[in-house]
C-alpha cells in the first residue's frame, strides 16, 4: 500500500496555483504583481501579438448606416500596467486601453476618458483555450446629464472581440444589471424588450490643467438590443477593469453604488453545487471551525477543518468530519499512517480549509511556507486528492478549498487549467 501522505494543506506550495481575490470587502482591487503573474501576463500578450492584434477585421456591424465611431478610433493595450483578475469562469490577464486620440464622455457635470471605460480581458476556459474580449462601458443620456456628483453607471457595457464584433453584453438600468442581447440590421425595428441608448464622444482639452475642460461633441454612438436576466457585474463592471468604487485609479467612486446586492449574500456563481444553500451553509461552519473569521486573528491560533462529501446511497448526501486524531495546525493537516481506513463508504468528494486571506505571510508560523499566501491547491492537496482516487476507485473525486478570499475547485488531474476558482462573499 502506498505510504500515506502528510497533506500540509495550506501551505506547501510547490506549484500552489497564484490568483489574486475579490473580497466582500475590497472589490474587484487589484494586486502586487510578483513573478507568477508576470508569465501569466506574458503568455496572454503573446498569444494576442500571434494570435488576435491582426485576426479580427472592423466590425461590419453598421451603425446608423456607418461603422461606430468609436470601434474606427486606434487602440492599443498598455502592457506595463496589465494585472491579473479572478473571474468566475477563471483567471484573466486585464490590460487597460489606450486610445489614439483622448475621447471623453459626459459625467455629470464632469468628463471621463474613454480609456477609463475601456479594457480587454484574455484568459483561458476550463478546456484551455484562449479567449480575447474586449470590455467598454458606453454610458447613456441619464449618467451623462445627472446632477448628482458621483453618479450611478447607467447604460452598457459591451464584451466583443478585438475587432468589435459583439459577444455578450450588460445593460446597467436604476442600480440594476441585466444580460444585453445587440440588435443588428435595421435599428429602426422594434424588438420585445427593446433597449436603446446613445452615447456622445466629445473632444476635449484643458488649459489650465484639468480645472476645467472645453469639450465639443465629435460623434454618437446609439446602441439598441434587448434586454435579458441577471447580469454578473463582477466579471464585467463599467470601470476600465479596476475597483468597482475607484473605476480609474484616481479616487473616483462614480460607480460606487454599482456594486450588486449579490455580493452581500451568499454568492450565486457558475457552479451548482457552491449555489446549493446545504453547501453554502456547510463551508460557512467549516470556515468558522478554523478560528479564521477574523483577518486580525493570530495566525497561529488558526487551524485547518474539512471533511468528506458521502452519497448516501438513498439520493442524499451527508457531511462525515476527518476523525478527531487527524493532527491539525494552521499549517496542515496531517492524517495518521492508517489513514485511508478512515475514509467512508460513499466519499466522492474532499472539502477542507486554508485558514489565511491572501497576502498574508504565513512564513512567521510554517516552516518552508511561501512569504505570501495565495488561493489554490498545493502539490500535496493534489495527491492527497489522488490517493483518495486510488483507494475509492472512483476517478471522478473533487476537490474544495475555501479560504478568506476564494472557494477554489480542484480534481485528480494536476494541470491548472483544470482548476475553479469562486470569489468568497457571505460564507
Amino acid at each position: 500500500m502506498t505510504k500515506p501522505i502528510k497533506t500540509g494543506f495550506a501551505m506547501l506550495f510547490i506549484v500552489g496555483l497564484i490568483i489574486f481575490a475579490i473580497s466582500c470587502e475590497d472589490y474587484g482591487s487589484k494586486k502586487i504583481i510578483n513573478e507568477s503573474d508576470n508569465e501569466k501576463i506574458v503568455e496572454a500578450r503573446s498569444y494576442f501579438e500571434n494570435e488576435v492584434k491582426n485576426a479580427f477585421p472592423v466590425s461590419a456591424f453598421k451603425n446608423g448606416g456607418r461603422n461606430s465611431f468609436r470601434k474606427n478610433l486606434t487602440k492599443n493595450l498598455v502592457w506595463d500596467k496589465a494585472y491579473i483578475k479572478q473571474l468566475s469562469f477563471g483567471i484573466a490577464v486585464v490590460i487597460p486601453i489606450s486610445y489614439d486620440r483622448d475621447i471623453s464622455v459626459k459625467k455629470g457635470n464632469s468628463r471621463q476618458s474613454l480609456n477609463e471605460l475601456s479594457y480587454a480581458l484574455i484568459y483561458a476556459d476550463y478546456y484551455g483555450a484562449m479567449h480575447a474580449e474586449l470590455v467598454t462601458a458606453l454610458p447613456d443620456e441619464t449618467y451623462a446629464n445627472s446632477t448628482d456628483e458621483y453618479p450611478i453607471f447607467s447604460g452598457g457595457v459591451m464584451v466583443e472581440d478585438w475587432g468589435g464584433n459583439f459577444i455578450k453584453g450588460f445593460l446597467h438600468e436604476n442600480g440594476e444589471v441585466t444580460t444585453f442581447t445587440l440588435k443588428k440590421g435595421n435599428l429602426k425595428e422594434k424588438v420585445i424588450n427593446e433597449m436603446c441608448w446613445t452615447t456622445d464622444y466629445y473632444d476635449c482639452s484643458s488649459m489650465d490643467g484639468g480645472e476645467t475642460w472645453d469639450c465639443f461633441l465629435t460623434d454618437s454612438e446609439t446602441t439598441c438590443g434587448s434586454s435579458g436576466g441577471g447580469g454578473d457585474l463582477g466579471d464585467y463592471h463599467p470601470g476600465g477593469g479596476d475597483s468597482a468604487g475607484d473605476p480609474s485609479g484616481d479616487g473616483d467612486t462614480a460607480v460606487k453604488d454599482t456594486i450588486p446586492k449579490e455580493l452581500t449574500v451568499p454568492c450565486q456563481t457558475e457552479n451548482s453545487v457552491l449555489n446549493n444553500p446545504w453547501f453554502q451553509s456547510l463551508l460557512k461552519g467549516i470556515w468558522s471551525a478554523s478560528s479564521a473569521n477574523d483577518p486580525r486573528s493570530p495566525l497561529g491560533s488558526r487551524l485547518e477543518d474539512g471533511g468528506w462529501l458521502v452519497d448516501n446511497g438513498d439520493g442524499s448526501i451527508s457531511y462525515v468530519p476527518f476523525p478527531e486524531t487527524w493532527i491539525r495546525t494552521a499549517c496542515g493537516i496531517d492524517p495518521p499512517e492508517t489513514w485511508p481506513s478512515d475514509i467512508p463508504d460513499g466519499a466522492y468528494s474532499l472539502i477542507h480549509s486554508h485558514p489565511f486571506y491572501e497576502g498574508e505571510n504565513p512564513q512567521s508560523i510554517c516552516d518552508g511556507a511561501d512569504p505570501v499566501y495565495t488561493s489554490g491547491p498545493s502539490d500535496y492537496d493534489r495527491l492527497f486528492l489522488l490517493d483518495h482516487v486510488r483507494f475509492t476507485g472512483y476517478q471522478g473525486f473533487i476537490g474544495y478549498i475555501i479560504d478568506g478570499s476564494n472557494i477554489s475547485v480542484y480534481d485528480r488531474l494536476f494541470s491548472k487549467k483544470n482548476d475553479n476558482h469562486y470569489v468568497r462573499c457571505g460564507y
